[in-house]
C-alpha cells in the first residue's frame, strides 16, 4: 500500500473526518445561528421559541450521546456517519418545507440527533483505529474544519436568504450535505485492515513506554464542583456563542454587519483552539487558563456597552472567541490533568454529556431573558459573565488540588525509608 512516495490513505482519512465534521458540527449547527433573526422576524415568533428550537436541538444530540456507543455497535462507522449525515441533511428539508412551528421543531430533532451520532465519537474511533502517531495533529485538523463554516459561510448564506429566500436556502444547505456526506461514504474506511496496510507510524507502537504514573481517583466531593462547574462551561462556550446573531440582532445591528462578525469570530475561535494547545503543551495548564480567561471575561463585560457602535461589537465577540479555545478544547486536558491516564477515558465521556446537558439547560434562558428585557440579550450575557467567574474559579481550584497532591506524593516517594527501630 502506502509507499514513501505515496500518501498513507490516514490522511484521507482524516480529510474524510474533516468533511463530515464540517458538516455535522459545523454547517449544521455553527452557521446556524446565522438563520435565527430571518426565523424570528419572518414568521413573528417570540424569542423563547425561537430559543426553544436550539434547547430541542440540544436536547435531541444529548439523547443521541446517550446511545451512541450502541448505535456503532449495530452499524459500522461508515454506514453509522452516512446515515448520520443523511438525518441532517433531512433535518434541513422539513426546515425549507416549514410553515409551522411543529415543523421548525421536528427539524431541530432531526439535525440534533444527526449531529449527536456524527460528530465527536466516530471521528474519535477512527483516528484512533488510523493512527498510531501523529494522532493529536489528525484531531487537530478534524477539531479546526468545524471553524471554517464561519469563514464566509454566514455572509454566504446571507445574500443566498436575500436573493433566493429563506426557504430555499435551506433545501440549498441540505444538498450541500446530502453531497458532502456522499462524499465521506466513498472515502471512508473502517480500519487499516480493509486496506490491506497498517496504520500511519504503526512502527512506533515498539517504542519504549514511559513509567507508568500515580493513578488518581477524583473524590465525589470534588464531583460536586465539577458537575455544575461543566454544566456552566456549556451554557458559556455552546448557548452564548449561538446567540451571538440574535444579540447583535437586538442591539439594532443589520444582517451584513452581523454576517460579518460571525465569521470574525469563527477566525478567532479556529486561532483560540490552535494557540490553547499549543500553549498548554508548553506551559501548566493553570497558567493557559488565566490567559484565555482574560480574554473570555473582557469580552462578556463589554456586552452591555455594544450598541451603536461597530468597534464595541467586534471588540466585545472577538475577545469572546478568543476565550472560547479554552472552553472548547479545555475540557479534555482538564480531564486528563485531573484523573490521570487511568481514569480520563470515563472522565473524559462524563465532562462531554455534562458539557451537552448544560447546553441543553442553559439553551432556553436567552430568549425568556430577552421577552422580559424588551428584546435584549445583554441581560443574558452578564449571567454568562457569572457562570465564566464561576468554571473558572472551580477548574482553577481543582488543577491546584492536584498539583498539591502530585507535589506530596512526590515528597513522599523522595523520603529515604528507615527502619522503624526495630533491629535485625
Amino acid at each position: 500500500m502506502p509507499t514513501a512516495n505515496r500518501v498513507h490513505y490516514a490522511w484521507i482519512i482524516c480529510f474524510a473526518c474533516s468533511l463530515l465534521l464540517f458538516c455535522t458540527s459545523g454547517l449544521s449547527v455553527n452557521a446556524f445561528s446565522i438563520f435565527l433573526p430571518y426565523i424570528l422576524q419572518l414568521n413573528g415568533y417570540t424569542n423563547a421559541q425561537v430559543s426553544f428550537l436550539v434547547t430541542l436541538r440540544n436536547l435531541a444530540a444529548l439523547l443521541a450521546l446517550l446511545f451512541v456507543s450502541r448505535y456503532y455497535r449495530f452499524f459500522t462507522i461508515r454506514n453509522g456517519v452516512t446515515a448520520a449525515g443523511f438525518l441532517l441533511s433531512a433535518g434541513f428539508i422539513v426546515y425549507g418545507f416549514a410553515s409551522r412551528y411543529a415543523a421548525y421543531c421536528a427539524a431541530s430533532f432531526f439535525v440534533g440527533i444527526g449531529y449527536g451520532l456524527g460528530t465527536i465519537v466516530p471521528v474519535a474511533i477512527l483516528l484512533h483505529r488510523w493512527f498510531n502517531e501523529k494522532y493529536a495533529l489528525a484531531f487537530g485538523i478534524c477539531g479546526a474544519s468545524t471553524g471554517l463554516s464561519t469563514l464566509g459561510i454566514p455572509s454566504l448564506l446571507s445574500s443566498c436568504i436575500a436573493r433566493f429566500g429563506l426557504s430555499a436556502t435551506f433545501l440549498g444547505e441540505a444538498a450541500v450535505i446530502a453531497v458532502l456526506i456522499c462524499i465521506c461514504w466513498i472515502l471512508l474506511r473502517e480500519s487499516p485492515e480493509c486496506m490491506g496496510c497498517t496504520a500511519y507510524g504503526a512502527a512506533a507502537a515498539n517504542r519504549k513506554k514511559c513509567p507508568a504514573k500515580t493513578p488518581r481517583t477524583l473524590r465525589k466531593e470534588q464531583w460536586l464542583l465539577l458537575i455544575p462547574m461543566v454544566l456552566a462551561v456549556g451554557a458559556v462556550t455552546n448557548v452564548a456563542y449561538s446567540n451571538l446573531s440574535v444579540l447583535a440582532s437586538g442591539e439594532g445591528f443589520d444582517t451584513r454587519v452581523i454576517s460579518l462578525m460571525l465569521t470574525f469570530t469563527g477566525v478567532c475561535i479556529m486561532l483560540s483552539k490552535y494557540l490553547y494547545g499549543f500553549l498548554s503543551s508548553r506551559l501548566p495548564v493553570h497558567i493557559c487558563n488565566w490567559i484565555f480567561f482574560v480574554f473570555l471575561v473582557s469580552g462578556l463585560g463589554l456586552t452591555p456597552y455594544i450598541k451603536g457602535s461597530m468597534i464595541l461589537l467586534f471588540t466585545a465577540t472577538g475577545l469572546f472567541s478568543l476565550g472560547l479555545g479554552m472552553t472548547a478544547t479545555g475540557l479534555t486536558i482538564w480531564a486528563k490533568e485531573l484523573s490521570g491516564e487511568y481514569q480520563f477515558e470515563r472522565t473524559n465521556q462524563i465532562f462531554q454529556l455534562l458539557y451537552s446537558a448544560g447546553s441543553l439547560l442553559f439553551s432556553p434562558l436567552p430568549g425568556l431573558l430577552a421577552d422580559r428585557s424588551g428584546g435584549s440579550y445583554v441581560p443574558c450575557y452578564i449571567v454568562f459573565l457569572l457562570c465564566a467567574l464561576f468554571f473558572f474559579s472551580v477548574i482553577q481550584l481543582e488543577l491546584h488540588r492536584c498539583r498539591e497532591t502530585s507535589r506530596r506524593r512526590l515528597r513522599q516517594s523522595a523520603v529515604p525509608q528507615f527502619a522503624s527501630g526495630r533491629g535485625k
